[in-house]
């Protein structure tokens, strides 16, 4: 229940912080403010598309503990060589 209310914060935030933004726009006369604003609008969209995990990368923790739990499953039956776990990926750090 943390995590949802966490979420639900964050985007009330966002949508203050984009209001915000288009406020200043529409009261913004001269170029240099203009700019100033557009400039902070590109930063504020730029940190919200930074705070998510790509999907590939969900993907491919979710198959190397699929596999992990396979070869603990089999290990159960049967011995495993040390050669069975080559295919594990480690992560790069």
């Amino acid at each position: 229940m943390k995590i949802i209310d966490k979420w639900r914060e964050r985007k009330k935030l966002e949508k203050m912080v984009t209001t915000r933004l288009e406020e200043l726009l529409e009261v913004a006369e001269t170029p240099e403010e203009v700019a100033a604003v557009l400039a902070l609008k590109e930063q504020a969209n730029q940190a919200k598309k930074k705070s998510w995990i790509s999907p590939d990368t969900v993907v491919l923790a979710a198959c190397n503990l699929l596999g992990i739990l396979l070869i603990l499953n089999f290990e159960k039956i049967d011995v495993v060589s040390s050669k069975a776990l080559g295919f594990v990926t480690r992560p790069k750090i």
